[in-house]
């Protein structure tokens, strides 16, 4: 596809896509596909002809209705996508005009968010922290595992901690009357748990079926509350509905065969390395991904971009009419009604402006250091997506595949984009063990 391309503005521009004879065929062969659910082929119903039958039949007409209707927007689809333009309101179609020599030159005038004239992205200072799994971290998660894959039996009375007890919460006011609205029914609660607080579990062990129990509980201040402080005494009443005794799993080869879908794990201790396997290789992934989002706020912080509220306003619309083709098409018949466009704009804004100045930046930095996907990037990409996909297919076949469209040609580049940022940046490692990383995500 030959572009030219004729500026008219800062953010304004009109493409003129030349496409060839080859390049057409393509775009008609998709053309047939979407039109032949519209002709009436003899021994078929409406629509249910196979598309050979209807492009042998209808397939001049089709073509002639497919080079003003259909193929515009699907190649200018393609050069937005190709060249990851951000296109603000509705494209406008000039002209289409037909060449002796099987050529078609689509005219398109189009509005785009304006590019900043600099970008500041280097020697950014960010730190990433690693997270250590150690050996209590594994028999911690174990211990979870084979408690979702336990049984119960009912019991009358939890004497001891392997038990789960099912309760009826209520709270009350100061002189034990309850307080309408605050209640929690059938909530279940796993005596074992380490992370149960001490006064709860005390109230709890040797709990029987239909007792009820007084606590005093610690709890986050309500919203509604004046007392000035962040947490706050309040009473509350336990009723027992249910007590359950826990009943593990047999830890056989058969069991762990099961859990895993491996032949090779056949141990408890098998489990546990191939456990911790997989919690370290989760908590890399989140490391990583905690660092590039501190290096993108960083970036977007140095290059404070002003983005016009026409533009915002646009985008903002546009979104708001596919969150209520979403909600029509999936959540109609659940009787979810829409948020209000006030609402639901309130909401999506601030995120909607730092996601269009993230876009308008790395887009620069990109242009700036000529950054382009080659087959090592498509080669990291397939990597990356085989580890999440249930696929048994080789490396560099799955990424001869992702060359052939381009969203994951736009992954590829993001990827390379966030490589090269991480490469200039000053990064500061820190490691921590998983406890106290999780007792400062609580705190902050």
């Amino acid at each position: 596809m030959e572009v030219n391309i004729i500026d008219k503005g800062r953010s304004k521009k009109e493409v003129h896509l030349t496409l060839n004879k080859e390049e057409l065929d393509v775009y008609f062969e998709k053309a047939y596909k979407v039109y032949a659910k519209n002709f009436k082929v003899d021994g078929f119903r409406k629509g249910k002809a196979p598309v050979n039958m209807v492009k042998r039949q209808y397939g001049e007409y089709i073509r002639e209705l497919a080079i003003t209707d259909f193929v515009p927007q699907e190649a200018f689809n393609d050069y937005v996508d190709e060249n990851r333009i951000y296109i603000v309101g509705t494209s406008k179609l000039l002209d289409v005009e037909k060449k002796d020599d099987n050529l078609v030159t689509i005219k398109i005038e189009y509005e785009h968010l304006p590019e900043p004239e600099t970008a500041i992205y280097k020697n950014i200072e960010v730190t990433k922290e690693n997270i250590i799994i150690d050996d209590s971290d594994v028999e911690e998660q174990f211990k979870k595992v084979i408690l979702q894959h336990s049984t119960r039996a009912l019991d009358a009375q939890a004497l001891d901690n392997e038990y789960i007890v099912t309760v009826d919460i209520q709270a009350l006011d100061n002189s034990g009357t309850i307080i309408i609205g605050k209640n929690k029914k059938d909530v279940e609660i796993y005596l074992g748990d380490d992370k149960l607080e001490k006064n709860i579990y005390e109230a709890l062990k040797n709990i029987k079926e239909g007792e009820e129990k007084v606590l005093d509980l610690t709890v986050s201040k309500d919203k509604d509350s004046n007392s000035g402080k962040e947490r706050e005494n309040q009473l509350f009443r336990i009723t027992c509905k249910k007590v359950e005794k826990v009943i593990y799993p047999e830890l056989t080869e058969e069991f762990f065969k099961k859990l895993t879908n491996r032949d090779d794990i056949k141990t408890q201790e098998d489990y546990k390395k191939f456990l911790k396997q997989k919690i370290q290789e989760y908590y890399d992934d989140k490391s990583q991904i905690d660092l590039e989002n501190s290096i993108i706020q960083e970036i977007v912080k140095l290059n404070d971009i002003e983005i016009p509220d026409v533009y915002v306003n646009s985008i903002l619309e546009k979104k708001y009419e596919e969150y209520l083709n979403h909600i029509n098409k999936h959540h109609k018949e659940k009787g979810e009604s829409p948020k209000s466009k006030e609402e639901y704009i309130r909401e999506i804004r601030p995120d909607t402006i730092f996601n269009l100045k993230w876009y308008l930046i790395s887009e620069k930095i990109i242009k700036q250091e000529n950054l382009t996907v080659n087959d090592e990037d498509y080669l990291k990409l397939a990597e990356r997506e085989l580890k999440r996909l249930p696929f048994d297919i080789e490396v560099d076949k799955f990424a001869e595949m992702l060359k052939k469209e381009n969203k994951y040609k736009n992954r590829a580049l993001d990827n390379k984009l966030m490589g090269f940022l991480i490469e200039n940046a000053n990064v500061k490692v820190v490691e921590k063990t998983l406890k106290d990383f999780e007792e400062n995500k609580i705190i902050t």
